[in-house]
């Protein structure tokens, strides 16, 4: 009975510490992350601190660094409901461009025109551009 105790307390202990140490270095957890097109990497590539940063192209290339979890979280969520669109769509006027990063690495690269907005790892696909995307990145920065 003491030997089954012992070894039950160290694998609740064990597994407890693994999860603090995930989530104090990881922006995901391997239970509830999914690949998709806007976070097409593993998830122990998103190490904390991840950046985010906005330039702008219309005013003279004024780069905007958003490093709140919250707000990376709610422009990742964004991204990922935005519909598609016809890839033959007529190209709009440059906006800007998103890059989100990672200890250096470039985990995701977004370029915003006035019409959708395209990642430039992956096919090119165009995206339209939601009312809450547009409020959380293009209007506000």
């Amino acid at each position: 009975m003491g030997k089954r105790f012992f070894y039950v307390s160290g694998i609740i202990v064990l597994v407890a510490l693994s999860i603090i140490y995930i989530n104090q270095r990881y922006f995901f957890n391997p239970f509830d992350f999914t690949k998709d097109r806007i976070t097409s990497h593993n998830w122990s590539d998103y190490q904390r601190p991840l950046t985010m940063t906005y330039i702008d192209f219309k005013e003279e290339r004024k780069s905007y660094k958003i490093e709140n979890e919250q707000k990376i979280r709610e422009v990742l969520a964004a991204l990922k409901n935005s519909s598609n669109m016809n890839k033959n769509a007529a190209d709009g006027e440059l906006q800007g461009g998103l890059t989100l990063k990672s200890n250096n690495d470039n985990l995701l690269q977004v370029l915003f025109y006035s019409n959708h907005w395209e990642i430039l790892k992956n096919d090119a696909k165009k995206f339209k551009i939601s009312e809450p995307l547009e409020n959380l990145v293009i209007n506000k920065y």
